[in-house]
């Protein structure tokens, strides 16, 4: 008669599982969550949780659900691969989206099973959930992760990059804020204030236009020509017919020809070239940054 066969060793583990453990695991004695004593039980369930609706594909990694946080992992790379490659556009908005509802599709099934858990503890007895109070725990948890992201995109934009839309279409900005760093012909994002000269109305908002000159150049204006350290170029739209200035140590000269469009013409022209003068002498603390050479692939202003 045959003895039948036993199984000394547990089965191996899978391809997926031999992928993801490591990183997991080191995650977890980063965060601490191999030592159970530095955090009182009743907070740290909470804390876990917390942390597994901030970080994405992460609640199913808690789960061991090895082989979907792949999925959940490329499906989410995928997306926000999208909404960065088309920032700024409809597109992009559908990839943030599609972001967003992997995010928190990944915590909804983490969130159920910690919730089974927390019942069993507590000797309650698990009912099942209404298609009602299930969807309006999605929409629920959808809300509070779109918060999240606004307030990261807040906190991001003009520290790191941001969509600006121009008349060329959307171009993606780096933020800086050093003279220093500019160059002559190098297109800059800028605050415009909004300010009253005489009879010119200024109105507040961005602008994006090449730099003339730097702190220290000498600029002159003659006519149909103005001149940069003695290199004349021809005159801008409403620059001041002559003149000349030296730029300050804090400012550039950045005219706002792409930016501003002048729509009551019956302000005579010297009125408009003093008070444009005033918009094109940006100081350091009004610099936005400067656009990407290229976007994935995407040739912007340059």
């Amino acid at each position: 008669m045959a003895s039948p066969s036993v199984e000394l060793y547990p089965p191996r583990a899978g391809f997926w599982r031999k992928m993801w453990r490591p990183v997991y695991y080191a995650f977890k004695r980063e965060v601490g969550w191999e030592t159970k004593d530095m955090v009182p039980p009743e907070i740290r369930g909470s804390l876990l949780l917390l942390i597994c609706f901030l970080i994405p594909v992460l609640p199913v990694f808690r789960m061991g659900l090895w082989r979907s946080a792949s999925v959940f992992s490329g499906g989410y790379i995928f997306c926000v691969t999208g909404f960065l490659c088309f920032i700024g556009e409809p597109v992009g908005t559908a990839f943030l989206m599609g972001a967003l509802m992997v995010h928190g599709m990944g915590f909804l099934l983490y969130f159920r099973e910690w919730n089974q858990k927390r019942l069993i503890q507590e000797k309650k007895p698990c009912e099942n959930v209404r298609l009602k109070s299930r969807l309006a725990a999605g929409l629920l948890v959808m809300v509070m992760l779109g918060i999240v992201y606004w307030l990261a995109f807040e906190g991001l934009q003009y520290r790191w990059f941001f969509p600006l839309r121009t008349a060329d279409g959307i171009q993606v900005i780096r933020a800086q804020k050093s003279l220093a760093r500019l160059r002559h012909g190098e297109w800059v994002v800028f605050k415009i204030h909004q300010s009253r000269f005489a009879q010119v109305q200024i109105h507040g908002g961005l602008g994006m236009d090449r730099v003339l000159a730097l702190p220290g150049d000498r600029v002159e204006f003659h006519g149909d020509v103005f001149a940069v350290n003695g290199n004349a170029s021809p005159a801008l739209t409403d620059m001041p017919r002559e003149g000349r200035l030296i730029v300050p140590p804090d400012r550039c000269l950045v005219w706002p020809e792409q930016s501003l469009r002048i729509r009551n013409r019956f302000v005579g022209e010297q009125v408009i070239g003093i008070a444009l003068m005033e918009i094109a002498l940006v100081p350091e603390s009004r610099l936005i940054g400067v656009p990407y050479p290229t976007w994935f692939g995407r040739v912007q202003k340059q």
